[in-house]
């Protein structure tokens, strides 16, 4: 289970996620871990995006576990305009490192603009 955080995230900030053979205990573990993930980006690699005023930022998501057991995903971030899309190339055992594994990649995309 994953810890909440005492913070919300701002309006600006929306998370829109679609499960596929997923249990909604998960699926609430998911959406958390999807949360902690953009609190902790928003005043670091976020903060740029979110300078403005009327900035939004949107993640978008396909969540699958498939017939192997395993987890799929496809990610959307859209930061005010600036799209980056992720999908992992292979389906990984535990669910929870595919979110944290498109974040690392949405923080290595970040860090080299």
């Amino acid at each position: 289970m994953i810890t909440p955080s005492a913070q919300e995230l701002p309006e600006n900030i929306k998370i829109i996620t679609k499960y596929e053979n997923i249990t909604p205990a998960l699926e609430a573990d998911l959406e958390l871990l999807t949360k902690n993930n953009l609190l902790k980006y928003k005043d670091s690699y976020l903060k740029p995006f979110l300078t403005k005023i009327d900035a939004v930022i949107t993640v978008s998501s396909t969540f699958i576990k498939n017939k192997q057991d395993k987890y799929e995903a496809k990610y959307k971030f859209n930061l005010d305009g600036k799209e980056y899309i992720r999908n992992n190339d292979v389906p990984f055992k535990e669910p929870f490192d595919v979110i944290n594994h498109a974040f690392k990649h949405l923080k290595e995309f970040l860090a080299n603009k």
